[in-house]
């Protein structure tokens, strides 16, 4: 679980983030970021539609496997960003070491983490 600090939590901080931010588009999701300069701390959104999968617990394990690679790549953000993560429905038959792995890679490439 992330902390509450590192959540993105309202519809319009989503909205901003979704309208304004850039784009980095992967094999299995689309990040969009802003950064954000008053802030301390990045917060993420995790976006996991019914696209995915019909059944809920196959959409909650892409969920715990997005927040498990962004928990472990808190460390390396030297700035503070508000991150959007939108899942495409190809991660469902990804498993979870290989989503955190992707993620941390398309952090790096897009600049989020050092």
């Amino acid at each position: 679980m992330l902390p509450r600090k590192n959540r993105l939590t309202e519809q319009e901080d989503f909205l901003f983030v979704k309208n304004k931010g850039k784009r980095y588009k992967t094999e299995h999701f689309l990040i969009q970021y802003v950064v954000k300069k008053n802030q301390k701390n990045s917060r993420f959104g995790i976006i996991v539609d019914k696209d995915i999968s019909p059944h809920a617990s196959v959409r909650n394990k892409t969920k715990r496997a997005i927040r498990e690679g962004i928990r472990r790549s808190l460390y390396c953000m030297e700035n503070a960003y508000d991150v959007v993560i939108v899942a495409f429905p190809s991660i469902a038959k990804v498993y979870t070491s290989d989503i955190m792995n992707q993620l941390m890679d398309a952090l790096v490439s897009c600049r989020i983490c050092k």
